[in-house]
């Protein structure tokens, strides 16, 4: 085996940093979504399904294959992403129709619905197991055509109505209306995102 000149060889240290920026990348987290959409945006069939807004704050593509969507803490692998990617920075909007739809080419259905009552709601590793973002015990009552997540483009902070959905896009202009609970988004520890039920 040929070795690499001493003087090309890269310290040990910083093959362990590389090593861990690798390995600490950041996840895709829920940032957004509608539980009650009246007149908001249509699906293909010309419907107003709710929606769940993901977004991808690493600035690497990164994939979804085999991750999922959940409204039951007890069944984590209740809907399952086909092979498809949130760009760098980017957003995915996945209808919460009850429809099944996983064709990575089109429109993307889970086979739940949002309770606009308060429910559940995870995004769940492929592993079935680790969660990424969850609601938990359930989201707050929403309102309708009230979107639900942390304001600002990225989103990060304190979980609010947003009076203006922006499906597809950041928070910023999503016109924040009350806060209801507290999120804390995690990237460097792959502990899951939670949004605690206690109300501020």
């Amino acid at each position: 085996m040929h070795r690499l000149p001493r003087n090309l060889r890269l310290p040990a240290a910083l093959l362990a940093a590389l090593a861990l920026a690798a390995a600490i990348r950041a996840e895709p987290v829920i940032s957004e979504f509608l539980a009650s959409n009246r007149t908001g945006i249509l699906d293909e069939d010309g419907e107003h399904s709710d929606w769940i807004e993901l977004h991808n704050p690493d600035p690497a593509t990164a994939s979804l294959k085999g991750w999922y969507l959940t409204d039951s803490a007890t069944n984590k692998i209740k809907w399952q992403f086909p092979d498809v990617s949130i760009p760098a920075g980017g957003y995915l909007v996945v209808f919460a129709s009850g429809k099944d739809r996983r064709d990575p080419a089109a429109r993307l259905h889970t086979n739940f619905s949002l309770d606009a009552d308060g429910d559940y709601l995870a995004l769940v590793r492929p592993d079935g197991g680790g969660v990424a973002t969850e609601l938990a015990p359930k989201f707050p009552k929403q309102q309708p055509n009230v979107s639900y997540g942390p304001a600002g483009s990225p989103p990060k902070g304190t979980a609010v109505y947003l009076g203006r959905p922006t499906p597809g896009a950041g928070n910023s202009a999503a016109l924040p209306i009350g806060i209801a609970q507290t999120v804390t988004f995690s990237r460097a520890d792959r502990k899951s995102t939670r949004l605690n039920s206690s109300h501020t």
